[in-house]
C-alpha cells in the first residue's frame, strides 16, 4: 500500500518540448511590443495597458507577482478555495487566457479541467509556461505526481524559471534586470521559509513522522521534511480519482499498526473522503484539514505561498506532535 515514489527522467527536455509554443507567443508579444514606436516599459501595441500575466492557480499567481516585484497584479483563472483538479472554466475563462501574453501553469496533470483551454490559448500565440515539468517531478504509481509545490526547495527552481520567462516579455512596466532582483530575493525567502518550516516540524518525534492523505498530495513534502506516506484514501496524484472499499480496508489496518493519529484531508475537498477512512480505523484518529491547494483571502493567514505553507507546517505539527503524556498517578500521604 506504500506509494512508490521515483524520480522522473523525461529522455526530453520539458523546455525542449515547449519551445515551439513559447517562442510564436513570444514573437507576437514582441510584435505587438514594438508597434507602438515608444520603446518605454509598460507600452502595448494600441497604447493602452500593458501585456496580460495570469496563472492557473492562487499559488503561481502569488509567486508570480512576487518575482516581478509586486508590479503585475497576477489573477489567477481557478478561483480561491476551489480544487484545481476539478475546475471547469467559463467561457469568460477562456478568453481571459487567449487574451493573456504569458500563463504560468503547473502542468504534470494538475490542471486536467483546464487542458482544453490552455491548448486553444497555446493555438491563438498565448505563451503557456508550465513550470512542473522543470522541478523534477516524481511519479507515484505511475502518475506524475504535480503537488511540486508543497516542497519550498521546489519553489526556489520555479520562481528562477517564471523570471526568466517574465524578462523575455515586452511591455509588462518592469524591467528584465529588476525582474532578476526581485526573483533573487524571493528565491532568498523562499529558502528561510524551508528553514523555518523545518523548525516548525522538529516538534514531530520520528515515530509520528507518518502522513495519510484524502489523495496523494504531500509526497514531496514528505520527502523534504522528513516523513512517510502511510498511503491515501484515494490512491492517485488527482482528487477526482476513486477510493476502493478493499484498498480503504487495508489503509484502515495500515494506519492502526502504524499509530497515526489523524489523517489529512484537503480544505478544497469534501471531508468526507478522510472521514471515510477514519470511521474504519476507530476512535484515536481525527480527521484534519489542511489549506495546502488554494490560497486565502487577502488579509487571511494564508494570503501568500509563504503564509501557507508555514500554516501548513503548523498544521501538521499539530496534529502529529507528541502524544500527550498520561497523568501522574496521585500520591497519598505516609
Amino acid at each position: 500500500m506504500t506509494p512508490r515514489r521515483n524520480p522522473v527522467r523525461p529522455s526530453i527536455s520539458p523546455a525542449l518540448r515547449r519551445v515551439g509554443a513559447a517562442a510564436a507567443g513570444l514573437v507576437l508579444v514582441g510584435v505587438a511590443a514594438s508597434g507602438c514606436g515608444s520603446g518605454e516599459e509598460g507600452s502595448s501595441s494600441d497604447g493602452g495597458a500593458a501585456p496580460k500575466v495570469l496563472a492557473t492557480t492562487s499559488i503561481l499567481a502569488d509567486v508570480t507577482d512576487q518575482v516581478a516585484c509586486g508590479k503585475l497584479s497576477v489573477e489567477p483563472v481557478v478561483p480561491l478555495g476551489a480544487d484545481p483538479h476539478e475546475f471547469q472554466p467559463t467561457v469568460r475563462d477562456a478568453d481571459r487566457l487567449q487574451g493573456a501574453a504569458l500563463v504560468v501553469a503547473n502542468g504534470l496533470g494538475l490542471e486536467e479541467g483546464l487542458s482544453d483551454s490552455l491548448d486553444r490559448a497555446r493555438d491563438e500565440g498565448t505563451v503557456v509556461l508550465e513550470v512542473g515539468p522543470d522541478l523534477d517531478p516524481e511519479e507515484v504509481d505511475g502518475e506524475q505526481d504535480p503537488h511540486v509545490w508543497t516542497d519550498p526547495e521546489r519553489m526556489v527552481t520555479a520562481a528562477g524559471v517564471i523570471g526568466e520567462r517574465l524578462g523575455e516579455v515586452s511591455g509588462l512596466g518592469v524591467g528584465k534586470e529588476e525582474i532578476a532582483r526581485c526573483t533573487a530575493a524571493y528565491q532568498q525567502r523562499l529558502r528561510d521559509l524551508t528553514t523555518s518550516m523545518t523548525a516548525t516540524l522538529a516538534a514531530v518525534p520520528p515515530e509520528r513522522r507518518a502522513l495519510v492523505t484524502a489523495h496523494e498530495s504531500l509526497g514531496y513534502f514528505a520527502d523534504r521534511f522528513g516523513f512517510r506516506v502511510v498511503g491515501a484514501v484515494i490512491p492517485s496524484t488527482s482528487s477526482l480519482g476513486e477510493s476502493d472499499p478493499r484498498q480503504l480496508d487495508e489503509l484502515a489496518a495500515e494506519v492502526r499498526a502504524a499509530g497515526v493519529p489523524a489523517v489529512f484531508g484537503e480544505a478544497t475537498s469534501p471531508g468526507k473522503v478522510a472521514s471515510a477512512l477514519a470511521d474504519r480505523v476507530g476512535s484515536g484518529v481525527q480527521v484534519v484539514a489542511l489549506g495546502s491547494e488554494s490560497l486565502g483571502p487577502a488579509g487571511s493567514p494564508t494570503a501568500t505561498y509563504v503564509e501557507l505553507m508555514q500554516v501548513l507546517a503548523a498544521d501538521v505539527a499539530a496534529a502529529l506532535g507528541p502524544a500527550p503524556s498520561a497523568p501522574a498517578a496521585p500520591t497519598t500521604a505516609g
